[in-house]
Protein backbone atom coordinates (compact mmCIF):
# COMPACT_ATOMS: atom_id res chain seq x y z
CA UNK A 1 0.00 0.00 0.00
CA UNK A 2 1.67 3.33 -1.02
CA UNK A 3 1.48 6.09 1.61
CA UNK A 4 1.30 9.88 0.17
CA UNK A 5 4.25 11.90 0.99
CA UNK A 6 4.20 14.09 4.49
CA UNK A 7 7.59 16.05 3.31
CA UNK A 8 5.48 19.36 2.57
CA UNK A 9 2.84 18.82 5.33
CA UNK A 10 5.79 18.78 6.94
CA UNK A 11 6.79 22.36 5.71
CA UNK A 12 3.36 23.74 5.51
CA UNK A 13 2.69 22.98 8.75
CA UNK A 14 5.81 24.23 10.30
CA UNK A 15 5.12 28.07 9.00
CA UNK A 16 1.08 27.58 9.09
CA UNK A 17 1.04 29.10 5.78
CA UNK A 18 1.11 28.27 2.22
CA UNK A 19 3.13 31.26 0.79
CA UNK A 20 6.24 30.59 3.31
CA UNK A 21 6.18 27.15 3.03
CA UNK A 22 5.96 27.54 -1.20
CA UNK A 23 9.32 29.79 -0.91
CA UNK A 24 11.18 27.12 1.09
CA UNK A 25 10.30 24.09 -1.24
CA UNK A 26 10.99 26.15 -4.78
CA UNK A 27 6.90 25.08 -5.56
CA UNK A 28 4.29 27.37 -7.01
CA UNK A 29 1.44 27.91 -4.28
CA UNK A 30 -1.03 26.49 -6.28
CA UNK A 31 0.54 23.29 -6.55
CA UNK A 32 1.05 23.19 -3.05
CA UNK A 33 -2.59 23.89 -2.49
CA UNK A 34 -3.26 20.74 -5.24
CA UNK A 35 -1.01 18.58 -2.92
CA UNK A 36 -3.16 19.77 0.66
CA UNK A 37 -6.22 19.00 -0.93
CA UNK A 38 -5.10 15.77 -2.36
CA UNK A 39 -3.61 14.42 1.07
CA UNK A 40 -6.67 15.94 3.06
CA UNK A 41 -8.71 13.85 0.50
CA UNK A 42 -6.61 10.66 1.08
CA UNK A 43 -7.32 11.08 5.07
CA UNK A 44 -10.88 12.03 4.36
CA UNK A 45 -10.44 15.05 7.26
CA UNK A 46 -9.23 18.49 6.73
CA UNK A 47 -5.55 19.13 8.10
CA UNK A 48 -5.63 22.42 8.22
CA UNK A 49 -8.69 25.62 9.63
CA UNK A 50 -8.82 28.07 6.89
CA UNK A 51 -10.84 30.74 8.85
CA UNK A 52 -10.17 32.69 10.81
CA UNK A 53 -6.99 31.49 10.74
CA UNK A 54 -4.60 29.10 8.53
CA UNK A 55 -4.26 26.30 11.58
CA UNK A 56 -3.74 22.71 12.14
CA UNK A 57 -6.54 20.88 13.42
CA UNK A 58 -7.01 18.13 16.19
CA UNK A 59 -6.42 15.28 13.82
CA UNK A 60 -3.78 17.72 11.91
CA UNK A 61 -1.64 17.96 14.83
CA UNK A 62 -2.04 14.54 15.25
CA UNK A 63 -0.58 13.65 11.85
CA UNK A 64 1.85 16.36 12.37
CA UNK A 65 3.96 14.62 15.17
CA UNK A 66 3.51 11.23 13.61
CA UNK A 67 5.01 12.75 10.44
CA UNK A 68 7.95 14.19 12.24
CA UNK A 69 8.57 10.34 13.86
CA UNK A 70 7.98 9.30 10.11
CA UNK A 71 11.02 11.65 9.63
CA UNK A 72 13.00 10.61 12.91
CA UNK A 73 12.72 7.10 11.64
CA UNK A 74 14.29 8.02 7.91
CA UNK A 75 17.02 10.16 9.34
CA UNK A 76 18.68 7.29 11.96
CA UNK A 77 18.55 4.94 8.67
CA UNK A 78 20.55 7.37 6.95
CA UNK A 79 22.61 7.35 10.36
CA UNK A 80 22.80 3.31 10.39
CA UNK A 81 23.49 3.43 6.64
CA UNK A 82 26.39 5.25 7.37
CA UNK A 83 27.73 3.51 9.40
CA UNK A 84 27.50 0.66 7.20
CA UNK A 85 29.14 2.33 3.99
CA UNK A 86 31.23 4.65 5.11
CA UNK A 87 34.16 5.18 7.08
CA UNK A 88 34.04 5.51 10.68
CA UNK A 89 36.19 6.08 13.55
CA UNK A 90 36.43 4.70 17.24
CA UNK A 91 37.82 7.52 19.62
CA UNK A 92 39.55 5.89 22.77
CA UNK A 93 41.06 7.59 25.61
CA UNK A 94 42.90 5.88 28.22
CA UNK A 95 46.60 6.25 29.88
CA UNK A 96 49.38 4.69 27.96
CA UNK A 97 50.03 1.85 31.01
CA UNK A 98 46.39 1.02 30.38
CA UNK A 99 46.24 0.11 26.74
CA UNK A 100 47.89 -3.40 26.92
CA UNK A 101 44.91 -4.52 29.97
CA UNK A 102 41.98 -3.24 27.93
CA UNK A 103 43.11 -4.42 24.55
CA UNK A 104 43.58 -7.81 26.34
CA UNK A 105 39.99 -7.84 27.63
CA UNK A 106 38.49 -6.64 24.22
CA UNK A 107 37.73 -8.78 21.49
CA UNK A 108 38.57 -6.47 19.31
CA UNK A 109 39.27 -8.98 16.75
CA UNK A 110 36.01 -10.20 16.25
CA UNK A 111 34.49 -6.41 16.40
CA UNK A 112 36.82 -5.40 13.47
CA UNK A 113 35.33 -8.48 11.21
CA UNK A 114 31.87 -7.41 11.54
CA UNK A 115 32.62 -3.70 11.19
CA UNK A 116 35.96 -3.64 8.85
CA UNK A 117 35.27 -0.10 7.83
CA UNK A 118 35.50 1.14 11.89
CA UNK A 119 39.19 2.95 12.58
CA UNK A 120 40.61 2.73 16.28
CA UNK A 121 42.16 6.04 17.30
CA UNK A 122 43.60 5.58 20.75
CA UNK A 123 44.79 9.00 22.55
CA UNK A 124 46.73 8.82 25.87
CA UNK A 125 45.27 10.86 28.65
CA UNK A 126 45.10 11.09 32.56
CA UNK A 127 42.59 8.91 33.90
CA UNK A 128 40.57 11.80 34.64
CA UNK A 129 40.95 13.95 32.08
CA UNK A 130 39.83 10.88 29.57
CA UNK A 131 36.47 11.18 31.48
CA UNK A 132 36.01 14.53 30.74
CA UNK A 133 36.79 13.93 27.25
CA UNK A 134 33.93 11.52 27.08
CA UNK A 135 31.52 13.80 28.92
CA UNK A 136 32.32 16.43 26.43
CA UNK A 137 32.26 14.49 23.31
CA UNK A 138 35.41 14.60 21.71
CA UNK A 139 35.74 10.98 22.94
CA UNK A 140 33.49 7.54 22.54
CA UNK A 141 35.24 5.81 25.67
CA UNK A 142 37.37 6.14 28.39
CA UNK A 143 39.60 3.75 29.91
CA UNK A 144 40.17 4.56 33.14
CA UNK A 145 40.98 3.39 37.17
CA UNK A 146 39.41 6.56 38.52
CA UNK A 147 35.94 6.35 39.76
CA UNK A 148 33.57 8.94 38.99
CA UNK A 149 29.47 8.77 40.10
CA UNK A 150 27.63 8.78 37.14
CA UNK A 151 24.48 9.19 39.66
CA UNK A 152 25.59 13.21 38.99
CA UNK A 153 25.42 12.70 35.07
CA UNK A 154 22.59 10.96 33.48
CA UNK A 155 24.01 10.82 30.37
CA UNK A 156 27.54 8.68 31.68
CA UNK A 157 27.77 5.20 31.77
CA UNK A 158 30.46 3.26 33.47
CA UNK A 159 31.38 -0.59 33.64
CA UNK A 160 33.86 -2.11 35.52
CA UNK A 161 36.22 -4.11 33.23
CA UNK A 162 38.95 -5.80 35.79
CA UNK A 163 39.81 -5.60 39.17
CA UNK A 164 43.97 -5.55 40.15
CA UNK A 165 45.36 -7.13 43.31
CA UNK A 166 48.21 -7.38 44.44
CA UNK A 167 50.21 -10.46 44.76
CA UNK A 168 52.69 -12.27 47.52
CA UNK A 169 54.99 -13.46 45.79
CA UNK A 170 56.52 -16.47 47.54
CA UNK A 171 58.51 -20.13 47.61
CA UNK A 172 57.56 -23.00 48.89
CA UNK A 173 60.73 -23.31 50.75
CA UNK A 174 60.17 -19.99 53.05
CA UNK A 175 56.72 -21.60 53.63
CA UNK A 176 57.77 -24.79 55.20
CA UNK A 177 59.89 -22.88 57.08
CA UNK A 178 57.38 -20.93 58.84
CA UNK A 179 53.84 -22.89 58.03
CA UNK A 180 55.38 -26.51 58.52
CA UNK A 181 51.29 -28.54 59.47
CA UNK A 182 49.15 -28.24 57.05
CA UNK A 183 50.30 -26.17 54.14
CA UNK A 184 48.67 -27.80 52.01
CA UNK A 185 45.56 -26.92 52.97
CA UNK A 186 47.23 -23.36 53.85
CA UNK A 187 48.35 -22.95 49.99
CA UNK A 188 44.69 -24.07 48.71
CA UNK A 189 42.87 -21.19 50.59
CA UNK A 190 45.96 -18.79 49.93
CA UNK A 191 45.33 -19.41 46.06
CA UNK A 192 42.02 -17.69 46.59
CA UNK A 193 43.33 -15.23 48.58
CA UNK A 194 45.47 -13.97 51.61
CA UNK A 195 45.69 -11.55 54.43
CA UNK A 196 49.24 -10.16 55.15
CA UNK A 197 48.59 -10.56 58.85
CA UNK A 198 48.74 -14.15 58.22
CA UNK A 199 52.55 -14.30 56.94
CA UNK A 200 53.13 -12.62 60.58
CA UNK A 201 56.91 -13.02 60.99
CA UNK A 202 57.89 -14.31 57.47
CA UNK A 203 60.64 -11.71 56.09
CA UNK A 204 59.26 -9.88 53.40
CA UNK A 205 61.29 -7.64 51.36
CA UNK A 206 59.83 -4.01 50.16
CA UNK A 207 59.20 -2.98 46.57
CA UNK A 208 60.64 0.94 46.79
CA UNK A 209 58.13 2.75 44.27
CA UNK A 210 59.20 4.31 41.79
CA UNK A 211 56.13 6.14 40.12
CA UNK A 212 52.79 6.93 42.09
CA UNK A 213 51.79 3.54 43.39
CA UNK A 214 48.55 3.88 45.63
CA UNK A 215 48.24 0.16 46.15
CA UNK A 216 51.95 0.35 48.12
CA UNK A 217 50.68 2.80 50.18
CA UNK A 218 48.21 0.97 51.69
CA UNK A 219 50.08 -1.88 52.22
CA UNK A 220 53.12 -0.33 54.12
CA UNK A 221 50.23 1.43 55.78
CA UNK A 222 48.75 -2.08 56.72
CA UNK A 223 52.13 -3.51 57.59
CA UNK A 224 52.78 -1.06 60.11
CA UNK A 225 49.74 -1.37 61.67
CA UNK A 226 50.10 -4.71 62.21
CA UNK A 227 53.07 -5.00 63.43
CA UNK A 228 54.52 -6.49 60.64
CA UNK A 229 56.90 -3.87 59.85
CA UNK A 230 59.54 -5.88 62.00
CA UNK A 231 60.19 -8.39 59.51
CA UNK A 232 61.42 -5.98 56.63
CA UNK A 233 64.50 -7.24 55.32
CA UNK A 234 65.00 -4.39 53.42
CA UNK A 235 63.57 -2.36 49.86
CA UNK A 236 64.84 -2.05 46.54
CA UNK A 237 64.01 -0.91 43.38
CA UNK A 238 64.94 -3.66 41.13
CA UNK A 239 61.73 -6.20 40.60
CA UNK A 240 63.85 -8.64 39.32
CA UNK A 241 65.91 -8.44 42.40
CA UNK A 242 63.53 -8.82 44.94
CA UNK A 243 62.22 -11.72 42.83
CA UNK A 244 65.38 -13.28 42.76
CA UNK A 245 65.75 -13.11 46.63
CA UNK A 246 61.84 -14.91 46.89
CA UNK A 247 63.17 -17.83 44.62
CA UNK A 248 65.98 -18.31 46.79
CA UNK A 249 63.10 -18.39 49.70
CA UNK A 250 65.12 -15.56 51.27
CA UNK A 251 61.55 -13.55 51.94
CA UNK A 252 58.41 -12.58 50.26
CA UNK A 253 57.18 -9.61 48.63
CA UNK A 254 54.42 -7.95 47.38
CA UNK A 255 53.87 -6.76 43.43
CA UNK A 256 51.09 -5.59 41.49
CA UNK A 257 52.16 -8.36 38.94
CA UNK A 258 52.01 -12.17 39.46
CA UNK A 259 54.52 -14.66 38.58
CA UNK A 260 53.40 -17.90 36.53
CA UNK A 261 52.74 -20.73 39.17
CA UNK A 262 54.52 -23.69 39.65
CA UNK A 263 55.18 -26.68 42.32
CA UNK A 264 57.72 -24.45 44.30
CA UNK A 265 56.63 -20.79 44.01
CA UNK A 266 53.46 -18.63 44.27
CA UNK A 267 51.64 -15.69 43.42
CA UNK A 268 48.36 -15.12 46.06
CA UNK A 269 45.93 -12.39 45.77
CA UNK A 270 46.01 -10.18 48.42
CA UNK A 271 42.65 -9.54 49.85
CA UNK A 272 43.44 -7.76 53.25
CA UNK A 273 44.23 -4.87 53.27
CA UNK A 274 41.98 -4.61 50.12
CA UNK A 275 44.09 -2.77 47.40
CA UNK A 276 42.32 -3.50 44.28
CA UNK A 277 42.42 -1.13 41.48
CA UNK A 278 39.38 -1.48 39.46
CA UNK A 279 39.84 -0.67 35.49
CA UNK A 280 36.37 1.50 34.14
CA UNK A 281 35.13 2.03 30.86
CA UNK A 282 33.36 4.85 30.55
CA UNK A 283 30.92 5.97 27.43
CA UNK A 284 28.48 9.03 27.02
CA UNK A 285 24.96 7.44 26.04
CA UNK A 286 24.47 10.26 23.69
CA UNK A 287 26.62 8.44 21.01
CA UNK A 288 25.04 5.17 21.71
CA UNK A 289 22.78 5.90 18.44
CA UNK A 290 25.55 5.33 16.23
CA UNK A 291 24.89 1.28 15.94
CA UNK A 292 29.07 0.52 15.47
CA UNK A 293 29.49 2.28 18.84
CA UNK A 294 26.39 0.82 20.45
CA UNK A 295 28.06 -2.27 18.93
CA UNK A 296 31.28 -1.98 20.41
CA UNK A 297 29.77 -0.93 23.72
CA UNK A 298 27.37 -4.19 23.90
CA UNK A 299 31.07 -6.05 23.45
CA UNK A 300 32.45 -4.00 26.38
CA UNK A 301 29.29 -5.17 28.16
CA UNK A 302 29.15 -8.52 28.40
CA UNK A 303 33.17 -8.79 28.69
CA UNK A 304 32.65 -6.11 31.56
CA UNK A 305 32.61 -7.82 35.53
CA UNK A 306 29.15 -7.36 37.30
CA UNK A 307 29.19 -4.62 39.54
Amino acid sequence: MAYPSLEFFLVIAKYKSLTKASQELFVTQQNLSSYLKRLESYYGLELFTRHPKFELTEFGKILYQEALEIQNIYQRIDVSKKSYTSNCELRLGCRAAHLNDYVDLLPLQKYKAAHPQVKFIFTEYTSSLSIQKVQEGSLDFAFSSSYVNCDSDSSLLRVTMRKDHCYVLIHVDLLLQYFPENLEEKIACWKSGIALRELNGVPYFSLTKTKSYNKMDVMNDYLRKNNLIESKMGECYSRAGALNMCRHAMCYFVSGDPEPESDDFFSFPVIEPDTAISLYCYCNSHVLNRPYINDFWNIIKTASLKE
